[in-house]
């Protein structure tokens, strides 16, 4: 269980809505977040898919 001083990594996208609405229900809710974000469009953020594959909580058997 998460405590309140816990912060959260939100892996985002600036087109993504959904991102936006996750931003808003943190924010709704009180939770301290850091906002990392990710061109999906570029293939050179490369060097985040280990630790955006790391994040995801149902991530097995994805290859990297």
């Amino acid at each position: 269980m998460r405590s309140a001083s816990d912060s959260v990594d939100l892996f985002t996208y600036y087109r993504s809505t959904s991102s936006h609405r996750v931003r808003i229900a943190l924010a709704l809710k009180g939770l301290d977040h850091t906002v990392i974000p990710v061109n999906l469009m570029r293939v050179a953020d490369v060097y985040l898919l280990p630790r955006l594959y790391a994040a995801r909580r149902y991530g097995a058997g994805l290859e990297v």
